[in-house]
Order: structure tokens, then C-alpha cells, then sequence
């Protein structure tokens, strides 16, 4: 250590000598070394609620002032606040209920005070929801059944896969595209299908677009009868 250096060092040592509070004020403001965080569930159904969760790690991780931050699709309009800070439990830990994710949002974590830390960068991806109806559970072999449904909130042009249940899988039958609904925003779809063996049915949206994902219907039992 050089000389010109050592009073600084002196100087610093008998500050906090003289003024034990000091040492403690530095030590209540150091900043978290890291801030983890996910999402349950993840994806999310359009317009249902999620819990942002996650853990302060490092220095003084217990009961620090957290704000959680979102930035939705197009990711064009920067990072701004959501809700009410929160404050991590004695071990770190802490949870934001998001009530709803109307669209694909990007979020992260952020501690407070002059020294920021950032936790990364998390999508919560918004699905759509697709309904499925058939227009009968009941067919002879080789006889046509409808698929019918639609897709919220609309996506016009969408892919929908009609799938049947094959082992642990699932197998694509037919597609469709789906369109605006008469009278209405919706976006609906209908296909019709010749089935020669029954089962479990569901209908699978592929979205394109970058502001939800895809998702899957219930699935529909539908009995084939020989005769």
C-alpha cells in the first residue's frame, strides 16, 4: 500500500471507531447481490392471474424493499412499475400476484434504495383460449362429425389442429384457419372430419402472433359405433 493512501484508510477506520451507527447504515443499505425470479403458473390463460416469485441472495437478502416491473408486447414502451412494493422474508424470499396478463409481458424484479439490482428478464406468456364443441359423441364408422369453436381473444387466420389421443400423444387429424365470426370479434373455426375410431379429441391454436401463444381446448370423448 502506497503511503499517500494510508490516512485515507486511517481516517475511515476512526470514523467508524467514533460512530458505530455509520457501520450499520452502510451494512442496512448494501445492495443484494442477486434477484431470481419466476412465474406459476407460466404460461398463462388470457386474463387469469399469475405469481411472480423468486429470492434476494447475498448481503442483508432479509427484508429488503422490492418493485416489480413490466414491459408489454411489443417490449416497445420500456420498464415501468406494477402494484405495490414488497419486502422479502427473512430469508429472501418474496411473490407478486399479477392479476391479469392480458398479453405477452415482459417483467423483472428490482431492489430499491440508490444502488439498484436487477433481477433477469422473465416473459410471461398470455395463451389463448380455445373452445371445442362436436355436434355429436356418438357416430357410426365413416360418418362425418363437426368441430366447432373459437379462439379468444380473436386471432383471424390462425391455425387449428383437430387432434385425437394416440398413446401418451396426441395425433393431427385436419386443420383449419380461423375467421371472424358472424356479427361479431370472434374468431371461430369449423372443420369437419370422417372418423373410423373414437376417442379423445382436442383442438390445438397455433398462434403466430407475437402477443399470445398457443394452447389446446378440453378434450371431447367421441364413441364410433360398427353399425
Amino acid at each position: 500500500m502506497s503511503l499517500h493512501r494510508r490516512p485515507l484508510v486511517l481516517v475511515a477506520v476512526c470514523a467508524a471507531a467514533l460512530a458505530p451507527g455509520a457501520a450499520l447504515v452502510r451494512a442496512a443499505t448494501t445492495p443484494p447481490t442477486a434477484i431470481s425470479i419466476s412465474a406459476v403458473p407460466n404460461p398463462v390463460r388470457y386474463g387469469a392471474p399469475t405469481t411472480v416469485g423468486g429470492l434476494v441472495t447475498g448481503s442483508k437478502a432479509a427484508h429488503r424493499e422490492l418493485v416489480l416491473e413490466s414491459n408489454p408486447f411489443p417490449y416497445t414502451g420500456g420498464f415501468h412499475s406494477y402494484g405495490n412494493p414488497q419486502v422479502t422474508d427473512s430469508r429472501g424470499g418474496f411473490a407478486f400476484t399479477v392479476l391479469s396478463v392480458p398479453r405477452n409481458t415482459q417483467v423483472r424484479v428490482r431492489s430499491t434504495g440508490k444502488t439498484k439490482v436487477y433481477s433477469p428478464v422473465l416473459v410471461l406468456s398470455s395463451s389463448v383460449i380455445v373452445d371445442l364443441t362436436v355436434n355429436r359423441v356418438r357416430v357410426r364408422r365413416g360418418r362425418a362429425v363437426r368441430f366447432a369453436g373459437a379462439v379468444t381473444p380473436p386471432h383471424y387466420g390462425t391455425f387449428v389442429a383437430i387432434q385425437r389421443r394416440q398413446g401418451t400423444g396426441w395425433v393431427t387429424l385436419g386443420g383449419t384457419l380461423t375467421r371472424r365470426g358472424r356479427g361479431t370479434t370472434t374468431a371461430v373455426f369449423t372443420r369437419r372430419l370422417r372418423l373410423r375410431r373414437g376417442g379423445s379429441f382436442r383442438a390445438l391454436a397455433v398462434v403466430a402472433d407475437g402477443d399470445h401463444v398457443g394452447a389446446v381446448s378440453r378434450s371431447i370423448g367421441v364413441r364410433v359405433r360398427r353399425r
